[in-house]
């Protein structure tokens, strides 16, 4: 899990140096502890920004793991981090002008999903196109239904007639878990009867470099709609998942907990 140089004798085979903090931890080998490894790290990017957040928390995530009883006490208690929670000194706060630019995730209406939905180009000539918009459309339909992360699309199954995610989250707040998942508006799943379109419709081929994530934007800055959309709401593929919590918050008066479940 946290890396290492290419290594095919172990399971799942290594085939290249990677990891989510093997390589961070390179550049800073020469610290002599914890608090002197974090305060190198914090200096490469700037105070609050997601990377900075995302490596503090993994670097720490590993030095507990490392100093303590499940790695059989790894390190010493020099390399012990912060307390949880206590990394605001490490990861720093946005400037106020950085705060001002960055913009919010603006959710997407259902109205402009079926407006989109409508622009795909199912019945092209080129059955190629076709194929595309299929599988595309799809995976607009599951991340509006379900909420979910685009990445996700790929780590779905059908357990007892139900869509299950499969994908385990393991950034940021911890490790998450697998889970049913419930369509809001319960009835969007039934009416674009998705059960089946996931065992009838294939995926367009995403590469593995660049997820589904980006390979989903690629797909969707030729369409005109698409265009639109991003003009008056300047939305992201993310956009449908938060739309998705705008419907459980306001619709159906769910708390933080409850959505965050979901």
């Amino acid at each position: 899990e946290w890396g290492g140089e290419k290594n095919l004798d172990i399971s799942p085979a290594r085939v290249k140096q990677t990891g989510k903090t093997y390589k961070i931890l390179l550049k800073v080998a020469d610290s002599l502890n914890a608090d002197q490894l974090f305060t190198k790290v914090a200096k490469m990017y700037a105070p609050g920004t997601r990377s900075r957040q995302m490596y503090i928390r993994n670097l720490s995530a590993f030095l507990r793991w490392a100093t303590g009883s499940l790695s059989g006490y790894l390190l010493n208690d020099k390399w012990k981090p912060f307390a949880k929670g206590d990394s605001g000194e490490f990861v720093g706060r946005l400037s106020s002008e950085d705060r001002a630019k960055k913009r919010p995730t603006i959710p997407i209406e259902l109205d402009d999903v079926y407006k989109l939905l409508e622009s795909l180009p199912y019945k092209s000539k080129h059955k190629k196109d076709a194929r595309a918009a299929n599988g595309w459309g799809l995976i607009i339909k599951l991340c509006c239904a379900y909420g979910l992360r685009p990445e996700e699309v790929r780590h779905l199954k059908i357990i007892d007639g139900e869509l299950w995610s499969m994908w385990i989250k393991k950034s940021g707040g911890g490790t998450g878990k697998e889970r049913w998942l419930q369509s809001f508006p319960p009835e969007l799943a039934e009416d674009w009867d998705l059960i089946n379109e996931f065992k009838k419709v294939q995926f367009p081929e995403i590469s593995d470099k660049r997820g589904v994530g980006e390979s989903f934007g690629t797909y969707l800055k030729r369409n005109n709609t698409w265009k639109e959309i991003r003009t008056r709401y300047k939305a992201v593929t993310k956009s449908f998942r938060h739309a998705y919590s705008k419907r459980c918050h306001i619709n159906y008066r769910m708390t933080t907990e409850e959505v965050a479940g979901l």
